[in-house]
């Protein structure tokens, strides 16, 4: 299938399900549908086209802005994945480490994955997992990532664990080369930012 005429086939039968919940939709390489909760609770739901539009995967995710260096810059194309590898969605696990591909390589082939797989775990699992998320508090047990982890409980008070994570991630940061983008450099920027309100 074709990307476009895959990327019409997501927003077709994936926008009624997700719409009435709030969320919208764009994604320049994938289509990405999210909802700002606050200033400070996103959840972000990507449908990521795979092994040449035959198949797709759906990565589910709670974000925030106060974890997440450059978050503005990076939304919604390019988020950090805070569950990482906790974050794909499958009917029968909801959402886990399983990488659940659903079929895609026909119209058919779409409409028979979607039905059976993708709608019943969007609304039995997807949803209700983001639903839990309302606060940087519910965020807090799906961090993966060191350096969100530190934010994260630096924003809820938790000083003393936030300190270490935040000290650690600095110090991984500046053992990289730096990037002709300034990625590096931005991150060690965040994360001196944030050891500096301690």
């Amino acid at each position: 299938m074709m990307k476009t005429e895959l990327k019409r086939m997501i927003r077709t039968n994936f926008d009624p399900i997700l719409a009435p919940h709030g969320f919208s939709c764009g994604g320049k390489t994938n289509v990405i549908y999210w909802r700002k909760l606050s200033t400070s609770i996103v959840h972000v739901i990507v449908v990521a086209a795979m092994q040449q539009n035959t198949r797709y995967q759906i990565l589910v995710f709670g974000t925030s802005p106060v974890v997440e260096d450059e978050f503005e810059t990076r939304f919604p194309n390019d988020l950090h994945i805070v569950n990482a590898p906790k974050c794909y969605l499958s009917p029968e696990d909801g959402v886990s480490d399983y990488q659940k591909l659903y079929f895609c390589g026909n119209p058919d082939a779409f409409m028979t994955s979607f039905k059976r797989d993708a709608a019943p775990a969007l609304v039995n699992s997807a949803i209700p997992y983001l639903d839990k998320i309302q606060t940087i508090e519910n965020l807090i047990p799906t961090i993966r990532l060191g350096g969100m982890m530190g934010a994260a409980l630096l924003q809820v008070g938790r000083t003393s664990e936030a300190k270490q994570l935040i000290e650690n991630e600095i110090k991984r940061l500046s053992k990289l080369p730096l990037d002709r983008y300034g990625q590096v450099e931005r991150a060690l920027a965040f994360q001196s930012d944030l050891l500096a309100k301690i």
